[in-house]
């Protein structure tokens, strides 16, 4: 049987906080918090500057947001 593959996003947002990332991409805690719920989204240069940060793709990025909203 093998291991399920971790989510790299979430794996990287255990490792930093959301106040963190926030000032990190110039957005407030709220946003992020929704946007990482998929309760909204963002604009490329946003979402560029989040996976960045994260050091994650923008397609494991926005994969994370919408499996997120699926289970919201």
């Amino acid at each position: 049987m093998a291991a399920a593959v971790a989510n790299p996003v979430a794996k990287k947002l255990t490792e930093t906080s959301l106040g963190k990332l926030a000032r990190s991409v110039g957005v407030d805690v709220s946003f992020l918090s929704r946007f990482f719920r998929g309760q909204t989204g963002a604009r490329m240069e946003t979402a560029s500057r989040i996976a960045s940060e994260l050091g994650v793709t923008l397609d494991q990025l926005h994969e994370h947001s919408r499996s997120a909203g699926r289970h919201a």
